[in-house]
């Protein structure tokens, strides 16, 4: 009893920390769509299917009743979505939404308890990244499919290829197979889920020294494609390290294996940081391109504010020569003055006139940038 509940506790944390790492990259959806339903529908009758299903491996049923529960499983989770939402009143959504979650993702846990209690580590279960999580996650965050998918897909392959380090180790010295830890039935020990403890407690670790929004979030949403790539390689070195499943475990097995773990995780931070360096490059690219246009900014206020202290001194003067005039008797001249005066204005600013005030602002900033370098 103690060891089904332990597998849980493990369970539990490692899809809680996978969907919460995912969640620090993009946030929750605040409406659902059609889609979105659907997912959640799915979702909901793979639970009810798994729970059926598991029983009846459990229990030794036949595989038509197998069967039956897989058919039933999806009428009742889709009728049971269908029902939720449209009895829903508006006012309650937000309780409803979290109801919903909180009962999919407990369903999911057992879930994933049951296929973890059957087999270690399964790369078909790697390979569908474990299946009701990216479900889950794509139901409700804001997110694509393959998003999901994608880190699903990565985060469960460098799970999978750092207990292949346990599974050659423990089946090497204890001259066990692949299939011992693999396939059912199989004899459940501690000191697989204390490592596996230890490979979650690395992961929380690494998370807390990684700014995950700014590095893990860029990285997924502008190279999703490398990663995939990345992920799919994973996936495949756990292929090969497990030999398919099959096989006696020999101590050859598990120097291979550490050496390829070994270098994969290198491999994995040479990638993180290599992309991680674009990404840099990119955003110091567009910070030079903002600072450049602030400084830009800045020159023309500072040019605008002197002229308009110069402005003020001339009108000063101006107007006490207007008055000098007017007091004089002297209109004409005052009118000659005035004339000249805005022609001078006219001349001095505008170099360039298209009829368009906007136009001819930023044409007249080029041209005094040309004059001011001594191209023109």
């Amino acid at each position: 009893m103690v060891m089904k509940f332990l597998y849980v506790v493990a369970v539990f944390l490692e899809t809680a920390i996978g969907i919460w790492i995912f969640g620090k990259m993009f946030p929750k959806r605040k409406c659902m769509e059609k889609r979105q339903y659907l997912s959640e529908a799915l979702l909901l009758a793979c639970i009810v299917q798994g729970s059926y299903s598991y029983t009846v491996f459990f229990y030794y049923i036949s595989a038509k009743q197998q069967l039956l529960s897989v058919l039933v499983g999806l009428y009742f989770g889709i009728l049971l979505t269908y029902f939720i939402h449209k009895t829903a009143k508006k006012t309650w959504y937000k309780i409803e939404s979290k109801i919903i979650e909180a009962i999919l993702f407990a369903g999911t846990i057992i879930w994933l308890g049951c296929q973890y209690w059957t087999s270690y580590n399964s790369g078909v279960a790697i390979m569908l990244g474990n299946a009701l999580p990216v479900l889950f996650i794509y139901t409700f965050f804001k997110c694509t499919f393959s998003d999901a998918y994608v880190w699903e897909l990565l985060y469960l392959s460098n799970i999978g290829l750092l207990k292949m380090v346990y599974i050659s180790y423990v089946g090497a010295f204890r001259k066990q197979r692949y299939e011992d830890f693999l396939y059912p039935p199989r004899v459940h020990t501690y000191s697989e889920i204390l490592y596996w403890f230890a490979i979650l407690a690395f992961i929380l670790i690494s998370v807390s020294y990684i700014h995950v929004d700014r590095v893990l979030g860029k990285i997924l949403k502008e190279y999703r494609k490398q990663l995939s790539l990345v992920a799919v390689l994973e996936f495949a070195a756990v292929l090969v390290l497990m030999k398919f499943g099959i096989g006696e475990i020999k101590k050859e097995d598990l120097s291979v294996t550490l050496i390829i773990v070994v270098l994969i995780m290198i491999s994995l931070l040479f990638v993180v940081i290599r992309l991680l360096g674009e990404a840099i490059d990119a955003e110091i690219n567009l910070l030079d391109v903002r600072n450049e246009a602030m400084d830009c900014q800045y020159r023309e206020l500072r040019e605008s504010y002197d002229k308009y202290r110069c402005l003020i001194h001339d009108e000063k003067h101006m107007i006490f020569y207007l008055l000098e005039c007017l007091d004089n008797g002297k209109i004409q001249e005052g009118r000659s003055f005035l004339a000249n005066y805005q022609d001078n204005i006219v001349n001095t600013e505008n170099h360039s006139w298209t009829g368009i005030v906007t136009l001819d602002f930023v044409l007249n900033i080029k041209m005094r940038k040309l004059r001011g370098g001594g191209q023109i």
